[in-house]
């Protein structure tokens, strides 16, 4: 349609005006008008149809068990390695077999209600396009609702899916016109869909710190004389070498990972059944949730102010959601279901089974070093290091996969990106975040220089991320889902419970070093929302400078066309 247009029009050296064919001599401005709206329109369904050729993934058979197992690799690094310091950051002395018990309990439904239920059944269903993430649900309530301002040389290769008024239910419907109507809450969305990324990416910094500190440490188990500055030495360089082997690619590295964090998951589940066919199988009576109520009736305060170092048990919960993108949800599902789920469940059976008995009354201060069998120090001690290195891994390819999402939608400027699978998409590598994600862990490791204190900075962001993406999940199931506001009230209600606990809990670390993390993502935020605000002014003003070809040149009556009398009213030659 553009090469025909452009062959009816001809310039020549002289000043004679140019000749169209019959039909054009009987044009008009609407003429013009409707010509530039067929041209706009087929460049917009040529982009529409090479967007559709980008969908969401879906495997089976051999590749999605491979996909699982490379899964294994990056996502669970981090929840994975939480048995080597959970006992440690909740109790400050050795504690009472109730308290004990009361704890794992808590440890037990937590992982079922909190990654098993909410993640695994119901949040991973919300992807966008098999993107996960905060800012994944927000670009997903974006394509349902007119919620924001897009980007005008792209907005008509938006795939937007929102339902007629009369398809949705009065609960949804009356959600989805509150906040198409309502500046307020478009700000309040925006804000919390950037805040999630932006915790994320603070926790991504501390996560590799605080598993690689806590796994370095457990070095003074056999070397008791081993000082301070060679365990910040050491774990130090261990993360500059993890950042350095990310340009490889997710696929890569994720086949070297995952036997590494399957060992570890084996091991654990191992050693659980060892202690706790040795020395007290009476504590899977935690399994009934009564036990970890009459803990938090028993302690109080004390007990709610211990769920800070509980909630230690599914740190990375966020991580697994923000790298769906990188795998699949039946991958991720596969991988926890049947290998970390039953794993983690008994390294923490089996620590609190050893750690009722232990007559030294110490081992809850480095609970799986001191609770492995015996001949197998060295061995755990190996492993555990590699485990946690890899626990990095989590959080910087959620990194990485938030990055994309939010260059994607206008907050922050776009930077190197490297596609490092030919098949697999979502699997990306950013250097210069990279680089920047090493120096910041680095600097935190050795300000932080052990992981009691690197626990109390971590965690909040943990389980602010999981109440934002309940409260966003909710809005998922009025709008896109279409679910009974009745049910969505009292799944809200539940989760929305957890977390709050959680939540309450997890802010009394604020004033001793959680404020740094808050603080980074307060920053984060500031930096992608000014970068939107900046881009939406750029966007105004260009829409000032973008007319349609009827407000340049109009036809005359015999064919001939000449300026508009804005432009000076000359003839076109």
């Amino acid at each position: 349609m553009v090469e025909s247009f452009s062959q009816q029009v001809q310039f020549d050296d002289e000043s004679h005006p140019s000749k169209f064919d019959d039909a054009v001599q009987t044009a008009d401005s609407s003429l013009e008008k409707q010509l530039s709206r067929d041209i706009e329109q087929a460049f917009v369904l040529k982009l529409d149809e090479d967007l559709n050729r980008k969908k969401k993934q879906e495997y089976r058979g051999w590749v999605l068990i491979w996909l699982a197992f490379q899964s294994t690799g990056v996502i669970y690094g981090d929840i994975g390695t939480s048995p080597l310091y959970v006992y440690s950051s909740t109790f400050t002395s050795q504690p009472t077999y109730d308290d004990l018990v009361g704890a794992l309990s808590i440890i037990i439904w937590t992982l079922t209600l909190m990654v098993t239920v909410k993640y695994m059944f119901i949040v991973l269903r919300a992807d966008d396009d098999g993107e996960g993430g905060t800012f994944a649900l927000y670009s997903l309530l974006a394509r349902y609702a007119n919620i924001v301002r897009r980007d005008p040389n792209i907005a008509g290769t938006v795939k937007m899916e929102r339902y007629l008024t009369s398809e949705m239910k009065p609960a949804g419907k009356s959600i989805r016109s509150f906040i198409e109507h309502s500046r307020i809450a478009q700000t309040a969305l925006k804000v919390i869909g950037v805040l999630g990324v932006s915790l994320v990416m603070a926790d991504g910094v501390l996560t590799p710190a605080q598993s690689v500190l806590g796994a370095i440490q457990g070095i003074s188990v056999v070397h008791p004389g081993i000082s301070s500055g060679t365990i910040i030495g050491s774990s130090c360089a261990i993360l500059v070498v993890l950042f350095a082997v990310q340009p490889f690619g997710i696929h890569k590295v994720a086949s070297v990972w995952a036997p590494i964090v399957v060992i570890w998951l084996l091991f654990n589940l191992c050693c659980g059944v060892y202690n706790l066919v040795k020395f007290d199988y009476t504590v899977l009576k935690a399994f009934s949730p009564f036990f970890a109520g009459s803990y938090l009736v028993r302690n109080k305060e004390q007990g709610w102010r211990s769920l800070g170092g509980l909630l230690l048990a599914f740190t990375g919960v966020e991580a697994l959601f923000a790298d769906l993108g990188a795998f699949s949800r039946k991958a991720i599902q596969l991988s926890w279901l049947c290998l970390a789920y039953p794993c983690l469940l008994l390294a923490y059976v089996g620590q609190a089974a050893y750690i009722s008995q232990d007559v030294t009354m110490v081992a809850y201060t480095n609970p799986f070093f001191n609770t492995v069998p015996p001949h197998t120090i060295y061995f755990s001690l190996i492993i555990a290091i590699l485990a946690a290195i890899v626990a990095s891994q989590a959080m910087i390819t959620s990194s990485f996969q938030l990055l994309s999402q939010v260059m994607r939608m206008s907050y922050f400027p776009h930077i190197k990106t490297v596609n490092t699978s030919k098949r697999f998409h979502g699997q990306v590598y950013m250097p210069l975040a990279n680089w920047l994600l090493m120096i910041g862990t680095v600097v935190v490791t050795a300000a932080y220089s052990n992981t009691t204190k690197l626990g109390n900075a971590y965690g909040v962001c943990v389980v602010f991320v999981t109440f934002l993406t309940t409260c966003m999940v909710s809005l998922v199931a009025l709008i896109i889902w279409r679910i009974n506001v009745l049910i969505v009230l009292f799944a809200f209600l539940v989760f929305a419970c957890l977390d709050g606990v959680y939540l309450t809990s997890a802010l009394t670390k604020v004033p001793q070093g959680a404020w740094f993390t808050l603080l980074l993502a307060v920053i984060l935020s500031s930096i992608f929302i000014l970068w939107r605000f900046g881009k939406e002014q750029q966007w105004s003003a260009e829409g000032e400078d973008r007319f349609q070809p009827s407000d340049l040149v109009i036809a005359k009556e015999n064919g001939d066309l000449q300026m508009t009398a804005t432009f000076g009213g000359s003839p076109v030659s």
